[in-house]
């Protein structure tokens, strides 16, 4: 099973494909399945090493998460939007699912980080969602955006999620499709 094959019991996704390196993304993704099986105390597991070796706060002050870790070191400081997005995304649902207003608490965190640091305004104050922190501000913009979801919460604090297209220059102040 997945959880068996690439799920450590201190909670971190491997990749034995990558020399069993381990991605913010994957961590996003078990714990969006662990939501999706109600299985929490996985989730906490993986929410947890995800926290513990990941997390940005303390060397960037953000809440977004590093993308790789490997050989029991970060890698790769660098974030990326795709995994931010279903990190908060897997914190919202398991708040609903496990009634912790923790989990929500600090998925609206993550999602003001993204907003700050993974978006930027173009053509007339539309905002764009970047693969992660990283773009010439300064020449012609061009976003490529990988994510599967985007996630708002509304004047009401209501989540809003929203699918994106998948295609370059995504336009996020006008998101393409309601979801949920």
């Amino acid at each position: 099973s997945y959880k068996r094959n690439f799920i450590l019991r201190s909670g971190r996704v491997q990749r034995p494909e990558n020399d069993y390196d381990t991605v913010s993304e994957g961590q996003a993704y078990a714990m969006l399945f662990s939501v999706f099986m109600n299985d929490k105390k996985t989730f906490d597991q993986i929410y947890r090493w995800t926290e513990e070796h990941l997390s940005r706060n303390k060397r960037n002050g953000d809440l977004l998460l590093a993308w790789c870790w490997k050989n029991g070191n970060v890698e790769d400081w660098m974030p990326a939007s795709d995994a931010d997005c279903d990190y908060a995304f897997a914190l919202l649902l398991a708040s609903y699912k496990w009634r912790e207003k923790a989990y929500s608490e600090k998925a609206l965190r993550v999602i003001n980080d993204i907003m700050k640091f993974e978006t930027v305004c173009r053509n007339g104050n539309r905002l764009f969602l970047l693969p992660g922190m990283w773009g010439d501000e300064e020449n012609e913009f061009e976003a490529e955006v990988c994510v599967d979801i985007l996630i708002f919460y509304d004047k009401n604090d209501k989540v809003q999620i929203y699918k994106s297209i998948n295609s370059r220059n995504t336009d996020i102040s006008h998101p393409p499709g309601r979801v949920y």
